[in-house]
C-alpha cells in the first residue's frame, strides 16, 4: 500500500509538470506555483506517508505494551466437567434411572469452543467478557422386553460473562492472568430411540427428545500467555478453574449443587492485545 501512495504522488508530480510546461509560456507571471515547488511539496508529502506507514507497527506495540487498545477472538476448550448433578438426575428419573450410561466417575471430559472480547483501560488491565459451549454425548445399554431399544444422552455446559484480566508484557510474551463472573446451565437432552440404533429418518413420534436444565451461577479463575506473531494477530492458551454453583437444580427430584472444573483453553486473538 506504501509503494502504492508513492507511485500515485510521483505520477501526479509527472502531470503537474507536464501541465506547467504548457501553462509557463501562457500563464502571467506568478499565477501558478513553480514547478519545482510542485514536486518538492509532492516529494515531502510521500515522505510523511512513509514516515508515518512505518511507524505504525511501533505505535500499536507501543499501545500493547502500555495497555491500550482491544482484541477479541476464538477460543476453543476442553474440561474436565463434574457430571455428578447429571448421575443425581439419572438415579432419580424415573425413565432413566434403571439404565445405564457409562458415567463411571465424577469427572469426564467435555469438548467445545467459544471466544472472548476485551479492552484495555491501561496498566494492562482489561475488562470484556466471553463465553463458551461444551458437550458430550452418553448412549445407554439395551433395554425393553426385546431388547432393542437404547436411550441417547447429550449433555451440555453453557456459560459466560463478565471478564477481567491483568497482563504482563515482555518482549511478544504477554502473560495474562484474571477471572470471570457470570452464569450458566447444564442442559441434559434425553431421546429414545426404540428401534437401537439412531437414524435421520425415524418415524415421527417415534423417538421424542426432551430436555431437563439446571442454571447456575459460575465464578472463574484463569492464568496463560499469548504470542506475538504480529501486531493484530496472538496465539497462546490457558488454565482454568471454575466453580458452578445451582439453587435451581433439575427441577423437584435433584438437589442444590456447587461443582469445580478444570480446563484449557487454546486463545487465538485478533487485535493489538495479546
Amino acid at each position: 500500500m506504501k509503494i502504492h501512495i508513492i507511485c500515485a504522488l510521483l505520477l501526479a508530480g509527472v502531470a503537474c509538470r507536464a501541465a506547467g510546461q504548457e501553462t509557463d509560456t501562457l500563464a502571467p507571471a506568478g499565477a501558478p506555483e513553480p514547478i519545482a515547488v510542485q514536486e518538492k511539496k509532492l516529494t515531502m508529502l510521500a515522505e510523511d506517508i512513509t514516515r508515518f506507514i512505518d511507524s505504525m507497527p511501533k505505535r500499536i506495540d507501543k499501545s500493547r505494551v502500555q495497555g491500550f487498545g482491544g482484541a477479541g477472538g476464538w477460543t476453543p476448550c476442553l474440561m474436565g466437567v463434574n457430571i455428578s448433578p447429571v448421575r443425581d438426575l439419572l438415579k432419580k428419573e424415573p425413565q432413566l434411572r434403571d439404565l445405564s450410561f457409562g458415567m463411571g466417575g465424577r469427572y469426564d471430559y467435555f469438548a467445545g469452543s467459544g471466544g472472548m472480547g476485551y479492552g484495555g483501560i491501561g496498566n494492562g488491565l482489561r475488562i470484556g467478557g466471553g463465553g463458551w459451549h461444551l458437550s458430550h454425548k452418553y448412549t445407554s445399554n439395551l433395554f425393553g422386553a426385546a431388547k432393542d431399544s437404547i436411550a441417547e444422552l447429550n449433555v451440555t455446559v453453557n456459560y459466560g460473562g463478565f471478564l477481567f484480566e491483568k497482563a504482563l508484557v515482555r518482549g511478544k510474551m504477554n502473560y495474562v492472568a484474571g477471572g470471570m463472573f457470570g452464569g450458566g446451565s447444564y442442559d441434559v437432552t434425553r431421546r429414545f430411540y426404540n428401534d437401537a440404533e439412531p437414524s435421520a429418518f425415524s418415524e415421527p413420534g417415534k423417538d421424542l427428545s426432551e430436555t431437563a436444565t439446571a442454571t447456575f451461577t459460575a465464578f472463574e479463575v484463569h492464568a496463560g500467555f499469548t504470542y506475538t506473531m504480529t501486531w493484530w494477530f496472538h496465539v497462546g492458551a490457558d488454565a482454568n478453574i471454575s466453580a458452578f454453583v445451582s439453587v435451581d437444580e433439575f427441577g423437584p427430584l435433584t438437589d442444590s449443587f456447587n461443582t469445580f472444573n478444570g480446563g484449557i483453553r487454546l486463545r487465538l486473538i485478533f487485535g493489538n492485545l495479546g
